[in-house]
């Protein structure tokens, strides 16, 4: 697979091994809206089943990954943007069970027991839901192997549409931590070459030429060699003749 990107991203390293040219990813960061409705259900549940709690304002977003989803906590007050998600940055954009922990003793202090048994529950519940497996209908719609999954507060009603990064840059969520590079490629170029690859419906070639020429549209009068022209045979009807009056 050959990818085509403004971008870098971890596993393109994986194309110093060697790659098959006839795959071409065009990795472009794109911003689409889509009903949750033609999603697979599974990416709903987990947007309901979110920490909704009104102090808590870390938003989850879930990544899509060739068939699979990972839930992750993106950092308060980070916008997601097709540029913001497509450079570089110092540090992870989603919080670590270590951050996340941390951010949960800063909000609630000495109120954070009650708190972890209720919507801290839902907030480790979410995140040990990583490689769930969704149907491919859901990636072939978006039409992309990697992709971000957004929703606003308390718009997790299945009625309600989804907003969509396609093909944003894994580094930026620690994703080697789920696959190596040369891994991750792999698992890229298969999904890309298998579930997205476009349909061929171009007339098939097989049989003998006879065939194939039928195929195409091709008659037995459509060759020069079966089809001589008028020209032609006036002229073996006048070698003909000469021939008959030189005798």
């Amino acid at each position: 697979m050959r990818i085509i990107s403004p971008f870098h991203d971890y596993y393109d390293t994986a194309l110093g091994l060697g790659y098959d040219p006839s795959l071409i990813y065009r990795r472009e960061v794109a911003v689409r809206n889509v009903r949750a409705l033609d999603l697979d259900p599974k990416i709903s549940t987990l947007f309901s089943e979110a920490c909704r709690h009104y102090r808590f304002e870390s938003k989850l977003a879930i990544i899509g990954f060739c068939g699979r989803v990972y839930p992750v906590y993106l950092f308060p007050n980070f916008i997601p943007s097709p540029e913001l998600l497509s450079i570089k940055h110092p540090k992870s954009l989603a919080m670590s069970r270590t951050e996340l922990s941390a951010y949960h003793k800063e909000l609630y202090g000495s109120d954070r027991a009650w708190y972890e048994r209720s919507y801290g529950k839902k907030t480790w519940d979410v995140l040990d839901k990583q490689g769930l497996e969704i149907r491919q209908e859901s990636f072939q719609l978006i039409e992309a192997p990697i992709w971000l999954a957004m929703m606003g507060e308390y718009e997790w009603n299945e009625a309600k549409m989804i907003r969509i990064y396609t093909n944003v840059r894994l580094a930026n969520f620690e994703f080697q931590k789920h696959f190596d590079a040369f891994t991750a490629f792999q698992e890229v170029s298969m999904f890309f070459g298998s579930a997205l690859a476009k349909t061929d419906e171009s007339v098939r070639t097989v049989g003998s030429d006879e065939v194939i020429a039928a195929q195409k549209g091709f008659g037995p009068e459509s060759f020069r060699t079966n089809a001589p022209s008028v020209k032609k045979s006036r002229r073996k009807e006048n070698r003909a003749r000469k021939k008959g009056e030189g005798n």
